[in-house]
């Protein structure tokens, strides 16, 4: 952002928050302190830090454009969206932005935030029908989050809508009484982003403004602390590098992939120290930064990314098992492999998976008490090799013989074998 305003020559005055986040921290208070700017943020939200608060129907001038403040509670009590509209083209429609409330083929949760969801659903019932979808068809919506985020159901990956398109198409707007919409939109809920509470605690307090430090090991420093186990590995190198030669125990997480802090905290608590490798120092930035962003507070070490010293230390090293998509079609016709599972989420597998798997998130994997009985060896895939190369990663961990699918259903589709809809999911 900052960036951005010295490009075009401006100066970041305000920053005005949607709402206070529960699947990240905002960064809002960093961006105020290295620019002065004013925090805006609905009277609702139970802040402490220095912020201005903002009323339904308050304007805000920017130059030549207008924000009229909208409270449209429901994903959190402090929601709001934005009318922005260019006053110097008098006859042009406003755009909405509508932060966490109204999604492109979705509406925001009402779980997130401690409040009973049924009394969130309700007041987010009022936001979308009595207020959003009292707008003119015609004006442009622009949600604050795409496909993928755990803020929605099952966003469309579009960037934009508008409010014809929602009225016409979005499931959630096509009730007729609001106790049919609450039951619907608090069923069949995704998984509550990691680490929740901590996010939404730092959201109103006041996140750290800096990039926690991380301690340098040297490789005798690294055999002492995995002797005693005193640290996780946490190895953010490619899943192929990985797969080639790692350090025995060590959970990969790929930086590349680019939800390295989410995956981390699916798996470790915000309090373990961590000990992690990365391709290069930008690499280990982004990662140290990817764990602020989802408030984890973990001690941090890093170890050069080094991986014949490790060998000469003494270190453990162990490969991963890749095999291609064809290997795996043939290991399953001559029926050599033990438990197929696809580690993406439900609602990716009910898309079409291999034949035979069973599906178990990623997430779930760390603990093994939960686990159900897998028998080796053990195929893992996704969609990429990414979040398999985790899942594998982790299910060695626990001494379990496990082979990563290069390519997942991508590559197996690429080939041209099947997807079947899976009639019994685990």
């Amino acid at each position: 952002y900052i960036g951005l305003a010295r490009q075009q020559e401006l100066r970041i005055t305000h920053i005005i928050e949607t709402h206070t986040h529960a699947d990240h921290v905002s960064g809002a208070t960093r961006l105020a302190a290295r620019t002065g700017a004013t925090v805006l943020i609905h009277r609702a939200a139970q802040i402490s830090y220095p912020h201005q608060d903002v009323e339904d129907g308050e304007e805000i001038l920017v130059g030549t454009v207008r924000l009229v403040v909208l409270h449209t509670p429901g994903h959190s009590l402090d929601s709001i969206s934005l009318l922005v509209q260019d006053m110097s083209e008098a006859t042009s429609l406003p755009r909405l932005l509508s932060g966490d409330t109204l999604f492109v083929g979705e509406v925001g949760r009402p779980d997130l935030h401690g409040t009973e969801a049924d009394e969130l659903a309700a007041l987010l019932h009022m936001s979308l029908y009595e207020r959003l979808l009292h707008l003119d068809d015609q004006i442009e919506v622009y949600p604050a989050h795409l496909a993928g985020s755990l803020c929605g159901r099952r966003i469309a990956p579009a960037p934009s809508t508008t409010i014809g398109q929602e009225r016409a198409t979005n499931p959630m707007l096509a009730f007729t009484g609001r106790e049919a919409f609450v039951q619907s939109v608090i069923a069949d809920l995704p998984p509550r982003p990691p680490n929740v509470a901590q996010i939404v605690h730092l959201n109103r307090t006041q996140a750290p403004l800096i990039r926690p430090k991380v301690a340098r090991s040297s490789l005798e420093e690294v055999v002492a602390m995995l002797s005693t186990h005193a640290v996780t590995v946490i190895d953010g190198r490619d899943f192929e590098i990985f797969a080639q030669g790692h350090i025995q125990g060590a959970i990969n997480v790929p930086i590349s992939y680019g939800q390295f802090g989410v995956m981390v905290a699916w798996l470790m608590p915000p309090d373990a120290p961590l000990l992690l490798i990365a391709s290069d120092e930008e690499d280990l930035a982004d990662a140290v930064d990817s764990l602020m962003v989802v408030g984890m507070t973990n001690p941090l070490s890093a170890l050069a990314n080094e991986p014949d010293a490790w060998k000469a230390s003494g270190l453990t090293m162990v490969e991963t098992p890749l095999i291609q998509a064809t290997e795996l079609a043939s290991l399953l016709e001559a029926e050599v492999i033990g438990t197929l599972v696809d580690v993406r989420e439900i609602g990716e597998m009910e898309k079409g998976t291999i034949e035979g798997a069973v599906n178990l998130s990623y997430r779930t994997l760390q603990e093994s008490s939960t686990l159900p009985l897998l028998t080796e060896p053990v195929v893992v895939f996704c969609n990429s090799g990414n979040r398999s190369g985790v899942a594998a990663s982790v299910l060695e961990r626990q001494g379990i013989s496990v082979l990563n699918v290069r390519g997942g259903t991508t590559a197996w589709s690429e080939v041209g074998l099947p997807l079947v809809q899976p009639s019994l999911v685990s």
